[in-house]
């Protein structure tokens, strides 16, 4: 036990001896500089410290550039590769849901529309192929090409309701304007549109 202690003692004398200032602020700047040199740096250093084009699409991990982090318009068709951009990575398009209807609720074409109904003077019902929920329907009066048939009364007015019936069907309110004081419900023909 005795030796342990000597050699103990002649090493901590060793240290003790070489010791001095210089040697422990040295010691002190190089842990510190290693311990947090780093983290210093990258606070440091930002947009204008690299270089134009230092930074390419290897330099970034994959998935950590989301539309939240690109500017309004910066991607234009010039910086797309050819082909890159498919039609199974594009959103789907806008439903379009359109009818022409005779006065008497005849469907003369359209797209999606499945029926078409007078219920009553002036009142109709359309229903297409699918829901119409958070859509948008816009009715005018009209003929369209080719001409459904029926009266179209240059007076008349088209109001749509799109909340009525089931989830696929939208209401078509037609009415002539013309009569004062109060308008009075008349079978028009009109064209219809849906949006979604």
């Amino acid at each position: 036990m005795r030796k342990q202690d000597a050699g103990t003692r002649r090493l901590a004398g060793a240290v003790r001896q070489r010791l001095s200032y210089a040697n422990v602020v040295a010691t002190l700047a190089l842990v510190v500089a290693v311990g947090t040199g780093g983290a210093y740096a990258a606070q440091k250093i930002g947009p204008k410290d690299i270089k134009k084009n230092a930074v390419r699409a290897k330099h970034i991990k994959k998935n950590q550039v989301r539309a939240k982090h690109i500017n309004k318009n910066a991607v234009r068709t010039k910086h797309l590769k050819d082909g890159a951009v498919t039609e199974a990575k594009l959103a789907e398009p806008a439903t379009r849901l359109f009818a022409a209807v005779s006065a008497s609720g005849d469907v003369a074409y359209g797209e999606g529309t499945v029926d078409a109904n007078r219920d009553s003077d002036g009142r109709y019902t359309v229903t297409f192929d699918r829901s119409i929920v958070n859509c948008v329907g816009v009715g005018n009066a009209g003929f369209g090409n080719p001409n459904p048939g029926g009266t179209v009364n240059s007076s008349a007015t088209v109001t749509v309701n799109l909340d009525h019936g089931d989830d696929d069907q939208i209401e078509v309110m037609t009415f002539n304007s013309g009569v004062l004081p109060t308008p009075v419900f008349a079978d028009n023909s009109f064209l219809i549109a849906v949006s979604c």
